[in-house]
């Protein structure tokens, strides 16, 4: 009934109605209460909204751009507990991460991508190596004098 977790170890929503001000959530407990085989439903309906979003788009997103999708944002609060313990990048990085790679950008923002979209950066060039005939420099192994 459950998807698959992709990521790392895995909780459920911290915390109830208590009508004050929700303490703080223990980040590894929440992970730490969730299935390590499978995902809940709650979390396999943002997985899906993210993957859905990230393929509109060949081009890394930035987090920044996560939250102003209303429906990601909807699911992201149902998921993840409302005091601020567990963000979003943590969440896709040990849950998900084998579907959504997340990276740093040049300035140093983390960014996110399908898994495998992002091209891989192009080899180091190497200088060609001189044409046959001795033009370019002494022969390997020659004797000065």
């Amino acid at each position: 009934d459950g998807v698959p977790a992709t990521g790392g170890k895995g909780g459920p929503k911290g915390g109830g109605k208590s009508g004050g001000k929700k303490p703080p959530v223990d980040k590894e407990e929440w992970f730490a209460a969730l299935p390590s085989d499978q995902l809940t439903g709650e979390e396999a309906m943002l997985r899906e909204a993210l993957l859905d979003w990230l393929a509109q788009s060949p081009r890394p997103r930035k987090f920044s751009e996560v939250s102003q999708d209303p429906k990601i944002q909807r699911l992201r609060n149902a998921l993840l507990p409302g005091s601020g313990g567990v963000l979003l990048q943590d969440w896709v990085v040990r849950r998900v991460g084998g579907e959504i790679d997340v990276q740093k950008d040049a300035s140093g923002q983390s960014e996110l991508s399908l898994r495998g979209a992002t091209p891989e950066p192009p080899p180091p060039t190497t200088p060609a190596p001189p044409p046959p005939g001795g033009k370019g420099g002494s022969p390997a192994g020659g004797k000065g004098g």
